[in-house]
């Protein structure tokens, strides 16, 4: 008779903790929700979108100087993924250095 009492007292302890922990998240769900100034993520970087549009324009611009140059498909590929890990890749300042070749005016 004990263990009958026991196990009824654990299933009650268990079921009144499922339904606080449910109403505590809906509770939670709905604070959240609402968002004033648009995402969080604006709150901390506001400028995140322009700087990410930034980068993107100025690794366009380097790939199309990489097209410009005389390399093999497979080299220029690879200084393609090296500009996507780091905008300032040495490689990549190498090769674009390497390849320039200055041509001199005639008057």
């Amino acid at each position: 008779m004990k263990t009958l009492y026991r196990f009824a007292f654990c299933c009650l302890l268990f079921s009144v903790a499922t339904v606080h922990a449910q109403t505590d998240s809906l509770q939670k769900k709905s604070s959240w929700s609402v968002e004033e100034d648009g995402p969080i993520m604006y709150q901390f970087e506001p400028n995140y979108a322009a700087v990410q549009l930034k980068r993107r324009m100025a690794l366009l611009q380097k790939i199309r100087a990489l097209d410009t140059l005389d390399i093999s498909e497979k080299k220029r590929l690879r200084l393609i993924k090296a500009l996507y890990k780091d905008l300032n890749s040495e490689k990549v300042q190498k090769t674009i250095l390497a390849d320039t070749q200055f041509e001199e005016e005639e008057f």
